[in-house]
This record gives structure tokens, C-alpha cells and sequence, in this order.
């Protein structure tokens, strides 16, 4: 898949063939993870469904991920080790208290 645009609240995303647009809000997306070469790109692990592999590399994943972290999205590597541009990020980064997730149950 690839990133069509940013939106205030959601991504859009291109599928590729014949998968329609699709959009993902920002408080799905658990964390970025950056894949490993030679193969360059980002797995988006999310709440609702398996992971979004998108095709990107060089600047155009710094981009991507750039503006990922302004809207709160982790950005990791394939050890889950958060990646920032400054100590000063990685710091405020690790203030961050993590989003929990609530469970459910159908007998309740």
C-alpha cells in the first residue's frame, strides 16, 4: 500500500490492483515499524486488522515518518526500539505514557 495523503484525523491509503482507498485514523495505528533493507518501507501495526506493509524509501520515508510522529504515532525498529531524530525527542518520547488498550467481552 502506499500513502495517498494526510488528513487532520486519518490517513488515506492507495491499495494496490484493484483495493479501493482506504482511510485509517491516527489513534489505530499502535506503532511504525521501519523494515529492514534491502526491502525499505514502514509496517504500520494496528488495533483492528493484521499490519499495513507501505512501499516507501529514502526521503520519502523520513517524510512519512516525520509526519507520523507529529500526529503521535511511534516510530520503531524491527527490534521495537523507538526511533528519534534527537536525544531530546527520545526523551519526551519516553514521558509519553503509552495508549492503553481496553478489552472486551461479549458476557459482560
Amino acid at each position: 500500500m502506499q500513502i495517498l495523503e494526510f488528513k487532520r484525523n486519518s490517513v488515506i491509503l492507495a491499495g494496490w490492483r484493484r483495493r479501493p482507498k482506504a482511510g485509517l485514523v491516527y489513534g489505530e495505528i499502535l506503532t511504525a515499524e521501519r523494515l529492514r533493507q534491502p526491502w525499505r518501507g514502514l509496517r504500520l501495526h494496528v488495533r483492528i486488522r493484521e499490519p499495513i506493509v507501505i512501499s516507501c524509501h529514502g526521503e520519502r520515508q523520513r517524510e512519512i515518518e516525520d509526519e507520523l510522529r507529529r500526529r503521535g504515532v511511534r516510530i520503531v525498529d524491527e527490534y521495537g526500539a523507538m526511533i528519534t531524530p534527537t536525544l531530546a525527542d527520545f526523551e519526551a518520547e519516553l514521558a509519553r505514557e503509552p495508549v492503553g488498550m481496553g478489552q472486551s467481552s461479549d458476557n459482560a
